[in-house]
């Protein structure tokens, strides 16, 4: 059969149980802890033990086991450190597309590519004369849902004239982006073009012009503001007009590759870092809560601080929660046990800037217990 009590070990790691006479149980069940203080400002159950006679503290034990208990606080979830902090970025024009908030375009990315492309305007055959060459990009913020919100049109904009000849290279032209609210999921699209204007014979003002443009489109940037900073836009751009045989003027812009590039540089943003969250519980506004008089019993009513979201030196943090069931001594002897049972939450009063104890009872902290009174050194008469 299984043994029952109270395993003992010596140091040689033998043991025994020692058993419990049933008949010094005095008094055991199941009582149902009150919502109310009692008339003495005091709180629990009496429990009278039998006879008339008082029985001396020390020969009595109890043993109380909560059975049902709640408690009550007000859980609070705050962001850590969700201020924004200010970042530099470039961008380079890549050689491949993806599509991003319904726009489809060349990548636009921090990473520089290594397989150079371009886009070509030419005038029509006759219109050879004076070539001017022009390059410049529309700059818009495009959102999730498609629409877009223009930062800047027909901006950074670089000419080349050629006549008869050829010119071509890397140009970087300044331009001063606004400061910008934007959401994470934002994207940022660079609309360029390349407009060429020619002339025919013997005009040397144009008389023809050609426009061919192209998207390039971030990813979702995950940013939430764009400085109000002076950005470098920088393309590598060809014109070439061909006079001596009364062919086309020509221009042309390359992206794609670290020698042949479109790259912006200096852009600064703002984004969200170290979006960490923590929980804290504090004493709920509205809830019955007592501090205990150790060496009365005496419970008084403790009102815990507002929970204003702007005023938040009020609020009582709960450090700890403790289910505290047990026997309320008093004095030396005794003709009845006081049952005390209570959920115990250490708090921060904020009301003293100083640690205290409080209490919530009946359905509201422990509403039931079960209980053993028993007689120690118990004789057996």
């Amino acid at each position: 059969m299984a043994l029952y009590g109270l395993k003992v070990k010596d140091s040689s790691g033998n043991y025994g149980f020692v058993v419990p006479d049933m008949a010094s149980i005095i008094s055991s069940g199941t009582v149902t802890m009150p919502n109310t203080l009692q008339s003495d400002n005091t709180y629990g159950v009496d429990i009278d033990l039998p006879g008339v006679a008082a029985i001396n503290n020390s020969d009595i034990g109890v043993i109380v086991q909560a059975r049902d208990f709640d408690w009550k606080s007000k859980l609070n979830v705050a962001t850590v450190n969700p201020s924004a902090e200010g970042f530099t970025a470039s961008l380079y024009a890549r050689n491949t597309t993806h599509k991003v908030n319904a726009y489809t375009g060349y990548i636009a990315s921090e990473t520089q590519g290594s397989s150079a492309v371009s886009m070509l305007a030419q005038t029509s055959a006759g219109f050879s004369m004076w070539a001017h060459v022009d390059t410049y990009v529309t700059i818009d913020v495009l959102h999730s849902n498609g629409s877009k919100t223009n930062l800047g049109t027909a901006v950074a904009n670089k000419q080349l004239i050629t006549i008869n000849s050829t010119a071509q290279g890397q140009y970087a032209v300044n331009w001063s982006c606004p400061a910008t609210t934007i959401v994470e999921t934002d994207a940022l699209l660079f609309t360029w073009y390349v407009k060429v204007a020619g002339g025919g014979w013997p005009s040397t003002s144009p008389t023809q012009t050609v426009t061919t443009g192209n998207y390039f489109v971030t990813g979702q940037l995950g940013w939430t503001k764009l400085k109000n900073v002076t950005w470098s836009i920088s393309r590598y751009m060809y014109a070439h007009d061909d006079w001596n045989n009364c062919g086309r003027c020509y221009g042309r812009m390359y992206w794609g590759s670290s020698a042949t590039e479109v790259k912006i540089t200096n852009l600064q943003y703002e984004k969200m870092i170290d979006q960490d969250y923590w929980g804290q519980f504090f004493a709920e506004p509205g809830q019955a809560y007592y501090k205990k008089n150790e060496t009365t019993g005496v419970m008084t009513a403790w009102t815990p601080g507002a929970m204003t979201a702007s005023s938040q030196t009020t609020w009582d943090p709960v450090l700890n929660v403790s289910v505290l069931a047990g026997w309320d001594k008093s004095g030396t002897t005794c003709t009845a046990v006081r049952l005390f049972a209570a959920i115990a939450y250490g708090v921060y009063d904020a009301s003293v800037s100083a640690p205290a104890v409080v209490y919530t009872i009946g359905d509201k902290g422990i509403s039931e217990v079960d209980y053993i009174i028993y007689l120690k050194n118990y004789d057996g008469s």
